[in-house]
């Protein structure tokens, strides 16, 4: 597999800009649900899912939802231009 943070930067370039929107807010907020939604979507894609497979523990796991949290955050303030 690729370097993570180059594919994840591939991944979150090509969804749709409502996916995107949804991952941002589940990501940001974190509400009761919001990370099993994120998974249940990235899931899908067998990359994501085999590499999230593979955290050795809680903590390598959340540290690659932070990962994942950050590469979203990337995509979003470019695809809308948000500086803040």
């Amino acid at each position: 597999m690729k370097n993570i943070d180059h594919f994840l930067k591939e991944y979150f370039y090509r969804l749709s800009d409502e996916n995107l929107k949804v991952l941002h807010s589940r990501l940001h907020f974190r509400y009761q649900g919001d990370i099993p939604e994120v998974l249940n979507f990235v899931g899908n894609n067998k990359d994501l899912d085999r590499w999230l497979g593979g955290a050795s523990g809680c903590f390598d796991f959340y540290g690659m939802v932070d990962t994942m949290h950050e590469a979203v955050n990337r995509e979003y303030q470019k695809r809308f231009d948000i500086h803040r």
